[in-house]
Order: C-alpha cells, then structure tokens, then sequence
C-alpha cells in the first residue's frame, strides 16, 4: 500500500512538472518580422512596393534593421515612410531612425518607459524598389537584417524574418 501511495504520488508530480515546463516552450514564440510585396513578377524598369511589419510582441525595448536588398534593385528613397503615431505607438524614446543611404538603410527604435506590446501585425515602414532596366532575370530577395531585437531590459529576444520574393522576368 505504502509503495502504492508512492508511485501514486510519484507520478502527479511527473505530470504537473510537465506542465511547468510546457508553458515557457509556447511563451517563447518568436516574433515574426515580415517583408510583403505588392508583386511577384515584376520586369525591369518596374516599382515594387514593400511592407515591413512586425508581429506579435511583448514588451519590445529596442529594434534595429537595415533594409537588404539585391543587386539589380535599387531602393527609391524618397518612397521610404514610416506610419503617422508609429512614435507614439511604440513608446520610443525619440525619433525613429529612418532609412537612408547614408546609415547603411537602418531603421531604429529605443522604447522609453513601457516599451510596446502588441497582438497584431504591426507596419514599420513601407518603401518602394525600382527594379534596374539591367537587371539579371531570376528571383530576387528583399529582407531585413536584424541588429538588435530585445525587451525593455535590453534582453535579446528570439524572432524570424520574412523575406519577401519577386521574379523579375521578360
């Protein structure tokens, strides 16, 4: 009977340690950071415009970017903005770094206090690529490259990309 209570005992334990160790595996979902396209087949001398947007989050404290793009597109930088209140939105503690060419085409934000939270896809930026008249035909890959992705504590965060992919064809 002793022995009985035991194992008993033994395996309640089991199943609710199970349980501890289950939670923090679905807690520690990345967020997905997505470039989107308005096309998928483009031909040289065409614009493409793109998304980027992150996905949900808790409590994000600092993001950085730069924008990558392939050899035979070329980033229109006057086309480049970032959402009206995005500021605002995501609690930075300044302005948001724009991309440019003069900064690699890096995208920045430090959270002031809270830092953000969200539960859905959330717009970064959008921007426009011209697709070069010499351009080699074949797939082309636009994405992000990230620098930094922590919570509030300046604690790295796991996440994926998205890339976003055209054909460029006759």
């Amino acid at each position: 009977m002793k022995k009985r209570a035991i194992s008993l005992l033994m395996t309640i334990i089991m199943i609710l340690s199970s349980f501890a160790v289950a939670v923090p595996a679905t807690a520690a979902e990345p967020t997905k950071l997505a470039v989107t396209a308005n096309k998928t087949v483009v031909s040289p001398g065409e614009t493409v415009s793109y998304t980027v947007s992150l996905g949900k989050v808790t409590w994000l404290g600092v993001l950085e970017f730069n924008l990558s793009v392939p050899k035979g597109m070329t980033i229109d930088s006057t086309s480049i903005v970032i959402p009206d209140g995005l500021k605002a939105t995501l609690d930075s503690d300044g302005d948001i770094v724009s991309p440019a060419a003069k900064n690699n085409w890096c995208w920045s934000y430090s959270a002031q206090d809270t830092g953000y939270t969200g539960t859905e896809d959330l717009v970064l930026l959008t921007f426009n690529c011209k697709v070069d008249t010499d351009c080699a035909y074949g797939e082309k890959e636009v994405t992000v490259t990230v620098q930094d992705f922590c919570d509030n504590d300046v604690n790295a965060l796991p996440y994926t990309v998205v890339p976003s992919k055209v054909t460029v064809s006759a």
